[in-house]
């Protein structure tokens, strides 16, 4: 995965919250492809875009991998 990306998530009942230390997409790496390679994760701020879609760019740096996953929190800690 390159950065620059753009990531667009859709799902239902999204709110402008604004807090960019809050709200925020993490992108998990996956390597199946190498025996006990790291599973590697990062975030990025996520922006609300209407109340079906958020916003996120990909990080940069990610090299290899052959799955990539997004998941959105909007406290920081849970991510789904």
């Amino acid at each position: 995965m390159q950065g620059g990306t753009e990531v667009y998530i859709s799902g239902e009942h999204f709110s402008n919250i604004t807090n960019v230390d809050n709200v925020r997409c993490k992108f998990t790496l996956f390597d199946s492809q190498t025996p006990g390679r790291k599973v590697e994760s990062r975030t990025t701020p996520a922006f609300f875009m209407n109340e079906t879609m958020m916003w996120c760019a990909s990080p940069s740096g990610f090299l290899g991998g052959d799955k990539c996953y997004v998941s959105l929190t909007f406290n920081g800690m849970d991510y789904s």
